[in-house]
Parts: structure tokens; sequence; C-alpha cells
């Protein structure tokens, strides 16, 4: 029976292990872009929305043959009424861990309702931080550049425990830092999305110069010796 349980345990771990190694794969890392510039997108509005999101091959930020993603929601009730952009796993992963610190993007309000625009995200369905800086978005806006902290210190809800395993990322309409939001007659254009690097505090800036300094002195004083 030992033999067995031991095997059995084996099984696991190796399971768990490339669970691990396929989940970090597609784990988000700063600096990575999406410029919706392909033939195709894994990013949606959610599988009821009657008009799924559209790759518009021109009208961008850079203009004249500038692609960017379109989506849409139609108010009232249902499927489809609120204006929610699911992100694909490549945006999954432990942001703490990769030191993304925001994330970046172009907005254009095509309709004719003012948005109020926050990310979400989200490990599961009890464990969702929600960004409390919003980008108040104009009906008729015009291309936008705005950038999310997703610091833990500026989320609302267990921001900790959502950033170390993010599993779904999330734009959302919301006027109040919670989710979902109300139902909105919107159409939003999205493009160059980016994954920017946290900024180190201060104190450890300077007590990692401080390290690499002492370093530095150890070296040489190894050298001498």
């Amino acid at each position: 029976m030992q033999v067995r349980r031991e095997g059995l345990f084996s099984r696991w771990a190796a399971g768990a292990a490339l669970a691990s190694l396929a989940w970090s794969a597609h784990a988000v890392v700063p600096g990575q872009v999406e410029t919706f510039s392909g033939a195709s997108t894994t990013w949606s509005n959610g599988a009821g929305n009657i008009v799924p999101v559209q790759l518009m091959p021109s009208g961008g930020p850079g203009g004249t043959g500038d692609a960017f993603l379109q989506t849409s929601s139609s108010g009232g009730a249902g499927a489809g009424s609120r204006l929610v952009l699911l992100a694909p796993d490549s945006w999954d992963g432990d942001y703490l861990a990769a030191s993304v610190g925001a994330i970046s993007l172009d907005l254009n309000n095509l309709g004719s309702t003012d948005l109020s625009l926050r990310l979400l995200l989200e490990k599961d369905t009890l464990t969702r931080a929600v960004t409390t800086q919003f980008l108040l978005l104009p009906a008729n806006s015009g291309w936008r550049s705005f950038q999310f902290s997703v610091l833990p210190q500026d989320l609302a809800g267990p921001a900790a425990a959502a950033l170390a395993q993010v599993t779904q990322l999330r734009l959302i309409h919301a006027v109040d830092p919670v989710f979902p939001g109300p139902a909105i007659t919107a159409v939003l254009g999205i493009d160059n999305v980016s994954a920017v690097a946290a900024i180190p505090e201060p104190a450890s800036a300077w007590l990692l110069m401080g390290g690499m300094a002492g370093l530095v002195v150890l070296r040489r004083r190894n050298a001498r010796t």
C-alpha cells in the first residue's frame, strides 16, 4: 500500500507541476503589448453578447491603417447589457511576482454615453479586485491614453490574493469600484494594451543599491586576498 500511495502522490505532483508550467507559460510579463493588428483575436465581450468584439482595420490612434478592437453593450437587461471586455489568458498570472504595476491602453468612446472605465482582476468569483482609479471617458471622446495602476494599494477588494493568481483580467464600465457595473448602451474602441513594470519604492531602491554596493566591496576584498 505504501508503494501505491507513493505512486499516486508522484503522479499528482507531476500533474500539478505540469499544470503550473502551463499556467506560467501564459503568464503576464512587463512590456507585453496587444495592438490588435492580427487577423483574429481572443479578446471577447462574453459568449452571450449578440454583438461580439470586432477587429477594425483602420481608425486607431495612429490614424488610417491602424487597426483596433471595438466592443459594445446593449443596455437594458440580460446578456450583453453591461460593458465588459475579457482579456485572453496571456494576461493572467502572478502580477506581484512579475512586478506588473499598471496596465496602459488607448481608448475611444465611440458611443453617445459617458463611460466610467476600470480594470477588474479576478482569481475566482470570491476573489476580485477593482481599480479605485477610473477613467471618465466622455461620449465621442476621440482616442485617449490612460494608465490604470494595479498596485495593491490602488485596488478595492482582496488585492494581494487576486494579484497573486489572476485568472481573468477585465475592462469594465463601473461608476463605483464594484462588479458587476450598471447596464449601459455603449461602443468602445481599444488599442495598444500594455503591461507596465512596477517602479520600486524609494526605500526598496536604496536597499537594492546598498546591496549591490556591498557585493562590489566584497568582491574587491576577495580579489585582494
